[in-house]
This record gives C-alpha cells, sequence and structure tokens, in this order.
C-alpha cells in the first residue's frame, strides 16, 4: 500500500530559510535572541573575516531540543509565553539556528544544561547532499553528563562561506540594537584581534569561563542606543489598556526652523517583547492624516511596543502577516492613534519654539527699524522712491534692486521677475533686448559671493558694496582664486570678477559681470 509521510526536500529548506537571506547580520540577531531566551546575563560575538563566534551564560539547550537543531520548525516555545527570568519570548518559529546554513560552510555548537553537555559539527555541504537519503542518520552528537552543574550556556562557531565585508560588520552591531535593552542583558561585539584567544572557539573553557573573558571588551559592549542618541518617553493611554511607553528620538529644529532630519533612522517602528521588528512603518496610509506629522517623518523615529502582533509576526521578521482583516484594522486604528499622541508633544513643542523665535525677529526687525530712523540711514538720492536703506542681507538687497530707479541704472532692459533666497540664485531678470533670463545672485558684501559661490548658476552679481576689496587685487574664495576688476565701458559701479583655478593660473575659468549699488547712489 501507498503511504503519505510528511518531509522536506534541500529545495525546500532554502525556500523556507529565505526570509532571512544570506546577509550575516540577520543570521546573527536570531542567535542572539536565542540567548536572550535561554536567560543569557552575558553574550560575547567575536568575528574575523572567515568566521564568528557566539558564547553565552544562558540555561544551554533542553536535552530534548538539541536533537531537534536542524528540524525545520523545532521550536518548543509556541504556546509558551516567557522565561525563567520572566523574559517574554523573542523567538518560537524554531528557524533561527537552521539559518546560519544561509552562512556558514561548518557549524560547530556546544551546549550545556544542568544536566548535559552536547556538542556537534554541522557541515552544510553534507547536510544538502545527504538529506534527501532516507537512510542518513544525520550528524554525530557527542553527549556528556555536565560535571559542573551550575554553570550553563551555548557556544557557537561559523565557519562562513564568504569573508565579511566592513559594510557587514557594520549592519551586525546595528542589527543587534534591535534586541531589547537591559541591564541583565550584556552583548559584546568584537573582532579576534580584541578578544581572548579563548573565545575564538566554541568549547567549554569558553563557556565556562565567560565572565572573566569578557572583561577587557568593556567598550565593544552593545549599548543599544542607535548614533542618533537616546530617546525620550512619552506615555500613551490606549482606550481600554494600561499605558505604554513610546521611544522618540527628535532632535528638534535647525536654523531654518524645520525639523532636523534623522536620514535613515527616521520612521515608524513596531516593537515586539522589546524587539524591534525591521519594518518601517511610516509609509501607512492610516497615517496620512495626522496633523503635523509630514513635518516632522525626515526627522522624528518612533519605537512603539505592540506586543499583541507576536502571532502576525513574517518568519523573517522584517513585516507582520495578520491572519484576518479585524486584526489589521485593529492594528492600524492602535497605530494611527498611538502615532498621533506621540507627536503631539512635539509638535506643541515646535509651535511654541516658533512663536517665540518669530516674536524674537519681530522685535529684532523693528529695532532696526527703530535705528534706521533714529540714525537717518537712509540713501538720500532714494529716500523718495522706496526702500532706502544700506541693505544688511540678500532679502533687503532684493527690496533695493526692486526699485526702479536702481535696476534703470544696472541695465535700462532689465526687468525683475522673481526672488527667492533658498535657490542656488536669489533672482531671475527678464532682459527685454535679448529676450534673455540672467540668474542673478545678491550681495550685501562683494567678498560673501567669494565665500560660498555658486558658479554654475550664476549670471551676473548686485552687491550693496564691495568693502575693502581694491580693484586690481584678488581673493581666495570657494571654487577658486577670485580677481577684482574694472568693467571698461559700463560705466559707473560695473566690474567684473575673474574666476581661475589658483592664484598662478593665467587661464580664466569664468568671468562674472559685477555691479555695486553704493558707487551710483549714496
Amino acid at each position: 500500500m501507498e503511504k503519505l509521510k510528511p518531509g522536506i526536500t534541500v529545495q525546500g529548506v532554502r525556500r523556507a530559510l529565505r526570509e532571512y537571506g544570506n546577509e550575516p547580520n540577520r543570521v546573527l540577531e536570531e542567535l542572539v535572541a536565542n540567548s536572550y531566551d535561554a536567560d543569557s546575563t552575558i553574550v560575547a560575538i567575536v568575528y574575523s573575516k572567515t568566521w564568528i563566534t557566539i558564547i553565552d551564560n544562558g540555561s544551554g539547550i533542553e536535552s530534548s531540543e538539541f536533537s531537534r537543531l536542524l528540524e525545520m520548525g523545532g521550536g518548543t516555545r509556541l504556546g509558551s509565553s516567557d522565561s525563567r527570568l520572566k523574559r517574554s519570548y523573542l523567538g518560537s518559529f524554531g528557524f533561527g539556528f537552521k539559518a546560519t546554513r544561509n552562512i556558514s560552510r561548518l557549524t560547530n555548537v556546544i551546549s550545556i544544561n544542568k544536566l548535559h553537555k552536547k556538542s556537534a559539527e554541522i557541515d552544510t555541504k553534507e547536510m544538502d547532499t545527504r538529506m534527501p537519503d532516507k537512510d542518513w542518520e544525520g550528524f554525530d552528537v557527542k553527549v556528556e553528563k555536565n560535571s559542573k552543574g551550575k554553570i550553563t550556556g551555548t557556544a557557537i562557531k561559523l565557519e562562513l562561506m564568504n569573508e565579511l565585508t566592513d559594510e557587514q560588520i557594520e549592519n551586525i552591531e546595528k542589527s543587534l540594537t534591535n534586541l531589547p535593552k537591559s541591564k541583565d542583558f550584556r552583548v559584546y561585539f568584537a573582532s579576534s584581534r580584541n578578544a581572548p584567544k579563548a573565545l575564538h572557539s566554541a568549547t567549554t573553557k569558553a563557556i565556562l569561563e565567560l565572565k572573566t573573558l569578557v572583561k577587557p571588551l568593556t567598550k565593544f559592549r552593545v549599548s543599544g542606543n542607535l548614533e542618533i542618541g537616546k530617546p525620550k518617553f512619552v506615555k500613551c493611554k490606549i482606550p481600554g489598556f494600561d499605558d505604554i511607553e513610546i521611544a522618540v528620538w527628535c532632535k528638534g529644529l535647525d536654523a531654518d526652523m524645520k525639523v532636523k532630519s534623522l536620514k535613515q533612522f527616521a520612521g515608524v517602528y513596531v516593537k515586539v517583547d522589546g524587539r524591534v521588528l525591521k519594518r518601517n512603518f511610516q509609509g501607512e496610509k492610516v497615517l496620512d492624516g495626522i496633523s503635523k506629522f509630514p513635518k516632522f517623518k525626515h526627522g522624528m523615529r518612533l519605537e512603539i511596543p505592540f506586543d499583541w502582533v507576536k502571532d502576525q509576526i513574517s518568519l523573517g521578521r522584517d513585516n507582520l502577516q495578520f491572519a484576518n482583516e479585524s486584526s489589521r484594522k485593529k492594528f492600524d486604528n492602535e497605530l494611527k492613534y498611538i502615532v498621533s499622541q506621540a507627536v503631539r508633544p512635539f509638535a506643541q513643542q515646535l509651535d511654541k519654539r516658533k512663536k517665540g523665535v518669530f516674536a524674537k525677529q519681530a522685535q529684532l526687525r523693528i529695532r532696526k527699524a527703530e535705528e534706521r530712523i533714529k540714525h537717518k540711514q537712509t540713501i538720500k538720492s532714494l529716500e523718495r522712491t522706496g526702500f532706502s536703506f544700506s541693505p544688511q542681507d540678500d532679502y533687503e538687497m532684493a527690496l533695493l534692486i526692486s526699485n526702479p530707479l536702481v535696476l534703470k541704472k544696472i541695465n535700462p532692459d532689465w526687468k525683475l521677475m522673481d526672488f527667492n533666497g533658498q535657490q542656488e540664485f536669489d533672482c531671475l531678470i527678464h532682459d527685454r533686448k535679448t529676450n534673455d533670463f540672467v540668474k542673478v545672485e545678491l550681495e550685501p558684501d562683494l567678498e560673501r559671493f567669494v565665500a560660498q559661490a555658486a558658479l554654475d548658476n550664476t549670471d551676473f552679481i548686485i552687491s550693496w558694496t564691495r568693502g575693502g576689496w581694491q580693484v586690481g587685487k584678488g581673493k581666495q574664495g570657494k571654487g577658486g582664486w577670485f580677481e577684482l576688476l574694472e568693467n571698461k565701458g559700463y560705466g559707473t559701479g560695473h566690474y567684473k570678477l575673474l574666476v581661475k583655478k589658483n592664484k598662478r593660473s593665467k587661464d580664466t575659468k569664468k568671468e562674472l559681470p559685477v555691479f555695486c549699488v553704493d558707487k551710483v547712489f549714496k
């Protein structure tokens, strides 16, 4: 009679583990999560270009579990919630250790629990070759009694398929920050040249002496803090539930009153039992309607505890896969509510600070206006035609050249079209004679242009004054050497800047016309 028997092919194993990918950081995160679940207080990760060791002082792999290390879905924590130390289990699928086959050609593992010490060597190539063989019994497991009794732990050494790159090493350290932050869970990540030789191998000695061996590794402890500093914690009350604490990173405002960017660290992340999922939920449509949130998207990171979604986590821990639409809607509603609550105090601070800055700026403007009136700081030839004061910034320069008398003196065929002080050039002018557009840079002092020259997008410079810059002299600036000369044939106030590669260069890279307003209107 034909029989139906459950089984899995090598291709099936590869597909099942595909979500973990071939990147060492994802596999290492899973192994250290196993250490956490085993109530480890110390985990040492040591690496070279060709191997990695992970050694912990946890409770060790249970005797019945060791034989299931290579069994797909062989986890025994489904239905369990807490460890002996009341830690919520991070893993339960039983796929974490199996993922080592994605990066390791040879894996040595030794684990000591209260009763036994068990060890094995796993050859990935042999496993792939012999797994289809029904008569293959598997890899040998060496079993000894635990004569030490009290000391337990696990040590794993991965002989890598490919050499580690600097980027992969950096990504491993970043991934370790996804794990729970706790005083009684210390993770060390060090290169082989900085770690004692006893930590270079998966041995009984490494486990028994781990507490002593990590003492020189203090500066290599993974802090659990991101490179953007420590977060603030915002309490959030969800109706029908206890208060939860949201970790929020936000660096406040920059000089332009915009939220400072957190670059790749910005986003909305979900934390399950203290462990951060890899997916950024910032782009969820449900968050689009939150007031003020768009202003913070690039400059805020939220880590939100969502322990109830534990059973919805994808195998690779980079997404949520909801069993039904009801769970999805519940998550969406809670996510929107929590994000709006977390953003609110920062939005209020933003508004308060903006009001304070704007009020201060208004006072300064009034004070400047009073000084101008008191000391009669007017350009006499312009005092009846509009703005008639010595300009102190680009914006006041724009006011000055908007006066038809000033612009006509520069070029009678020019017409001012716009002004934008945030672009590479300040204003666009239409030359009615040639029907061309001229990109103009405005500066109160010509030396300012030299310090921040935007040569590629500038056709003409209008400055209030050339200050102490003497005609025929040069200055080193951004983009090269600048030499100031009279622009003969164009009249009073007209000059030209010759831009050269350096002071000794004879060739001119660019010639820029200049007009200094104070030479005509005093």
